[in-house]
């Protein structure tokens, strides 16, 4: 076995680039011969995942049974749940280069403020919406056994 004392081995030029993946289109949207029209996606990093789980976090005080707020040693208690409808479609927004989900002229179209308010709209069939979920999640390495690692880690 090779004895790697150098830290340059972990300064990955790579590392520091966006991975841009073109994917097949579907259906919904076709040109005017009938064939989808591929889409861009942006391989999103541990960095990007650990925003938009921050951002679609909501912290409420901890009640018991009866509804009264749970203390210990005098301090109010607190849980967190995480919405994961609104996860996916800011990692869609995230990911998704084109479509651009932050062009204005398209967000004005479906009558939208953010791109993750698109996300919905322009993916309103389940398996548009399920296909590009997946299509991110492989591209970017996220996989369930991951979820479960990350979470127990956490804990």
């Amino acid at each position: 076995m090779a004895n790697i004392t150098s830290i340059n081995a972990f300064m990955r030029p790579e590392l520091k680039e966006d991975i841009i993946v073109e994917i097949p289109g579907i259906k919904t949207f076709s040109d005017e011969d009938g064939n989808p029209i591929p889409m861009k996606v942006r391989a999103l990093t541990t960095s990007d995942l650990e925003i938009i789980r921050k951002a679609c976090r909501k912290r409420k005080i901890a009640k018991d049974a009866k509804g009264k707020p749970i203390f210990q040693s005098g301090v109010v208690q607190y849980s967190e749940e995480y919405d994961n409808n609104a996860m996916s479609n800011e990692m869609i927004a995230a990911a998704l280069v084109f479509p651009d989900l932050h062009d204005q002229a398209l967000r004005d179209y479906y009558g939208v403020n953010s791109a993750a308010e698109l996300v919905p709209k322009m993916f309103r069939k389940v398996d548009d919406y399920q296909y590009i979920v997946n299509q991110i999640q492989e591209i970017s390495g996220i996989t369930d056994d991951a979820d479960e690692m990350i979470d127990e880690a956490k804990n």
